[in-house]
């Protein structure tokens, strides 16, 4: 990003380009943290359901479909 910017400013106020403003930088770093956190979460339900698999599998022989929808 510095480098565009460094060629927005050397080519002057003749391109439709602007730096990006720092609103623009925050929704950027907001959403990389949200992205972040919501793979995280992810990370832990596929972990939480595979646990729960595994414990019925023993007794039950567990669901085809849960599994299919785990593996997906």
């Amino acid at each position: 990003m510095g480098i565009a910017y460094r060629e927005w400013e050397a080519s002057g106020p003749a391109t439709l380009t602007p730096p990006p403003t720092p609103g623009y930088q925050l929704v950027m770093l907001f959403g990389s943290v949200i992205l972040f956190v919501l793979s995280i979460i992810a990370i832990i339900v596929v972990d939480v359901v595979n646990r729960k698999r595994v414990s019925h599998s023993g007794r039950t022989g567990g669901s085809p479909q849960l599994l299919a929808q785990v593996s997906v």
